[in-house]
């Protein structure tokens, strides 16, 4: 294999391993026919670890996204429960939020990621400068 295919795979698998998803799920409601709402859940920065909970039940776990969608939420107050993995922040992500949800409409809550701690950023640039030097050396 030559090297300049090396290095094009190598970046396009470098970019593309990081990127956040949207997430697109539904509360599990087993009364049918019950009016409901949709919740989307926007992130500041995507954040790595998400769990969401609706009424104490889980709908995501353990995702790395910047937006959560929620269909088939009951129409009513809803407690929702967002927590992600807080080793890269400067303080844990961990919100309980109360939303008014009404039938067939869409609620947007802002979640506000805390800002990445002094080691997440010193590992990402020692990341960083290995990545290159690999590709340097090839």
């Amino acid at each position: 294999m030559r090297p300049s295919l090396v290095m094009a795979t190598i970046a396009c698998i470098a970019l593309t391993a990081g990127c956040a998803s949207n997430i697109h799920t539904r509360v599990d409601n087993t009364l049918s026919g019950q009016p409901a709402g949709t919740v989307v859940l926007m992130f500041s920065q995507p954040a790595r670890g998400v769990t969401v909970t609706v009424n104490d039940r889980a709908v995501t776990e353990s995702k790395f996204t910047g937006r959560v969608e929620i269909s088939d939420v009951p129409a009513g107050k809803a407690s929702i429960r967002v927590i992600a993995d807080s080793t890269e922040y400067e303080s844990p992500l961990d919100q309980k939020i109360e939303v008014d949800v009404t039938a067939d409409q869409v609620v947007t809550v802002p979640i506000v990621v805390p800002p990445k701690s002094t080691s997440a950023w010193i590992w990402g640039g020692v990341g960083t400068l290995a990545v290159v030097l690999v590709v340097l050396l090839l």
